[in-house]
Protein backbone atom coordinates (compact mmCIF):
# COMPACT_ATOMS: atom_id res chain seq x y z
CA UNK A 1 0.00 0.00 0.00
CA UNK A 2 2.73 2.67 1.13
CA UNK A 3 5.10 1.62 -1.73
CA UNK A 4 2.61 2.22 -4.86
CA UNK A 5 1.73 5.81 -2.88
CA UNK A 6 5.48 6.58 -4.11
CA UNK A 7 5.45 6.16 -7.88
CA UNK A 8 3.19 4.73 -10.83
CA UNK A 9 2.97 0.68 -10.16
CA UNK A 10 1.44 -1.82 -12.99
CA UNK A 11 -0.93 -4.39 -13.48
CA UNK A 12 0.63 -7.69 -14.82
CA UNK A 13 0.17 -11.24 -14.66
CA UNK A 14 0.95 -13.74 -11.71
CA UNK A 15 2.35 -15.92 -14.04
CA UNK A 16 5.65 -13.17 -15.38
CA UNK A 17 8.84 -14.69 -14.28
CA UNK A 18 10.61 -13.10 -11.36
CA UNK A 19 13.91 -13.33 -12.89
CA UNK A 20 13.06 -11.92 -16.10
CA UNK A 21 11.33 -9.30 -14.61
CA UNK A 22 14.39 -8.51 -12.09
CA UNK A 23 16.88 -8.14 -15.03
CA UNK A 24 14.52 -5.26 -15.94
CA UNK A 25 14.81 -3.44 -12.98
CA UNK A 26 11.10 -4.77 -12.22
CA UNK A 27 9.35 -6.37 -8.75
CA UNK A 28 6.53 -8.46 -8.55
CA UNK A 29 4.55 -8.85 -5.57
CA UNK A 30 1.61 -10.98 -6.80
CA UNK A 31 0.42 -9.45 -10.29
CA UNK A 32 1.34 -5.60 -9.39
CA UNK A 33 4.94 -4.75 -10.73
CA UNK A 34 6.72 -2.60 -9.25
CA UNK A 35 10.00 -0.37 -10.80
CA UNK A 36 13.03 -1.07 -8.50
CA UNK A 37 13.15 3.17 -8.28
CA UNK A 38 9.72 2.71 -5.80
CA UNK A 39 11.74 0.97 -3.40
CA UNK A 40 14.32 3.81 -3.44
CA UNK A 41 11.38 6.41 -3.00
CA UNK A 42 9.91 4.15 -0.37
CA UNK A 43 13.41 4.10 1.64
CA UNK A 44 14.01 7.76 1.64
CA UNK A 45 10.32 8.09 2.55
CA UNK A 46 10.15 5.36 5.47
CA UNK A 47 14.25 5.91 7.23
CA UNK A 48 13.23 9.88 8.73
CA UNK A 49 10.02 8.01 10.16
CA UNK A 50 11.52 5.17 11.35
CA UNK A 51 14.21 7.15 13.36
CA UNK A 52 11.62 9.65 14.60
CA UNK A 53 9.83 6.14 15.99
CA UNK A 54 13.43 5.18 17.44
CA UNK A 55 13.51 8.00 19.63
CA UNK A 56 10.12 7.96 20.32
CA UNK A 57 10.90 3.96 21.63
CA UNK A 58 13.48 5.35 23.78
CA UNK A 59 10.80 8.03 25.18
CA UNK A 60 8.85 5.09 26.43
CA UNK A 61 6.60 4.19 23.45
CA UNK A 62 6.13 0.75 22.48
CA UNK A 63 6.03 -0.20 18.67
CA UNK A 64 3.36 -2.69 17.81
CA UNK A 65 2.56 -4.10 14.58
CA UNK A 66 -0.96 -1.96 14.36
CA UNK A 67 0.32 1.11 16.12
CA UNK A 68 3.37 1.22 13.35
CA UNK A 69 0.87 0.78 10.90
CA UNK A 70 -1.02 3.84 12.25
CA UNK A 71 2.22 6.04 12.43
CA UNK A 72 2.76 5.10 8.95
CA UNK A 73 -0.81 5.92 7.47
CA UNK A 74 -0.42 9.28 9.15
CA UNK A 75 2.90 9.83 7.44
CA UNK A 76 1.94 8.94 4.22
CA UNK A 77 -0.96 11.67 4.02
CA UNK A 78 -2.01 10.05 0.29
CA UNK A 79 -5.59 9.52 -0.17
CA UNK A 80 -4.77 6.33 -2.16
CA UNK A 81 -3.65 4.33 0.93
CA UNK A 82 -6.09 2.55 2.91
CA UNK A 83 -3.58 2.62 5.71
CA UNK A 84 -3.74 6.70 5.35
CA UNK A 85 -7.90 5.96 5.85
CA UNK A 86 -7.34 3.64 8.45
CA UNK A 87 -5.63 6.54 10.29
CA UNK A 88 -7.83 9.28 9.43
CA UNK A 89 -10.98 7.20 10.63
CA UNK A 90 -8.91 5.63 13.72
CA UNK A 91 -9.13 1.93 12.25
CA UNK A 92 -6.60 0.13 13.75
CA UNK A 93 -5.08 -2.73 11.16
CA UNK A 94 -3.82 -6.08 12.62
CA UNK A 95 -1.00 -7.47 10.31
CA UNK A 96 0.79 -10.41 12.02
CA UNK A 97 3.26 -10.35 9.15
CA UNK A 98 4.53 -6.66 9.39
CA UNK A 99 8.44 -8.04 9.21
CA UNK A 100 7.71 -9.97 5.88
CA UNK A 101 8.46 -7.44 3.15
CA UNK A 102 9.61 -4.13 2.67
CA UNK A 103 9.09 -2.69 5.79
CA UNK A 104 11.01 -5.51 7.26
CA UNK A 105 13.79 -4.71 5.04
CA UNK A 106 13.87 -1.50 6.25
CA UNK A 107 13.63 -2.35 9.91
CA UNK A 108 16.72 -4.62 9.39
CA UNK A 109 18.37 -2.38 7.83
CA UNK A 110 17.44 0.76 10.02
Amino acid sequence: DFIKCMADTHLGEFSLGGSELRRKGINRIGNLLVPNSNYCKFEDWIMPILDAMRDEQDQGTIWTPSKMIHRFGKEINDPSSVYYWCYKNDIPVFCPALTDGSIGDMLYAH
